[in-house]
């Protein structure tokens, strides 16, 4: 996994990364809108991501998405909204 430094630079880093299928890099993206390190907090984006990254094989982007749905998560809810509408749009 990259490393910790959610600043501006590391995620404008990332986002190369992670549209070419990196994993580790999609969730790393997902965690910086989560937590908005080095960037705004951006609920669509964090879901975008941590709903890529699991296709790819990130294990722990599966992990907290099926945490969030246990808990309840508002992010769970627009994840599924999102399937949703790409479903019956």
């Amino acid at each position: 996994m990259f490393g910790r430094d959610y600043s501006k630079r590391s995620v404008q880093e990332l986002l190369p990364l992670a549209e070419k299928g990196h994993r580790d890099a999609q969730y790393s993206l997902g965690v910086a809108y989560y937590d908005g390190r080095g960037v705004r907090k951006n609920q669509q984006k964090t879901v975008k991501w941590w709903r890529i990254a699991p296709e790819h094989g990130h294990h722990r982007a599966q992990y907290t998405l099926g945490w969030m749905s246990e808990k309840g998560h508002r992010l769970w809810f627009l994840l599924n909204l999102k399937i949703l509408l790409d479903l019956f749009g």
